[in-house]
């Protein structure tokens, strides 16, 4: 049984929590990666076998929303800056994904899994074709589409 939150922390030292989904599945299983309460990211897993953990979808969010975090924010806010709209956030290009893959790892090694595979699907290469480079700085091998990590 997995704690309820992980911390990670990004290049900057800022703090994220990492939560379990409360998914029913079985199968599917996912981190979520939290600022306060606001998701940034996740990482969607199953198991192969029991040596094998599958990243099925792995996704740092480019256009997060961040709120005001108190009330009192949010009221100065409204009055002063009604024309204000809410800024998105990049958290790509942070340390966040090398974070969540090292918890990743840590937790397969807990459980005695002895892989990591996952595949680079055709619309991510598109929108970042560095990916693969991204993936093997990060000690995967990369053969065609799919990835691999020995732990």
């Amino acid at each position: 049984m997995l704690p309820l939150s992980f911390v990670i922390l990004d290049k900057f030292k800022k703090q994220y929590r990492v939560v379990p989904s409360h998914d029913n599945s079985d199968n599917l299983k996912r981190f979520n990666v939290l600022l306060g309460h606001v998701p940034i990211g996740y990482l969607s897993y199953h198991f192969e076998s029991s040596q094998v953990l599958y990243i099925d979808d792995f996704h740092i969010r480019h256009d997060a929303i961040l709120f005001p975090s108190l009330w009192w924010d949010m009221i100065v806010v409204k009055i002063y800056l009604p024309s204000l709209k809410w800024q998105k956030h990049n958290f790509q290009g942070r340390g966040i994904g090398t974070a969540m893959l090292e918890f990743v790892a840590e937790h397969a090694r807990s459980i005695s899994v002895k892989r990591i595979e996952g595949q680079l699907k055709p619309h991510d290469l598109n929108a970042n074709p560095n990916l693969p480079d991204w993936y093997r700085r990060r000690g995967f091998t990369v053969e065609g589409n799919k990835i691999s990590l020995a732990l």
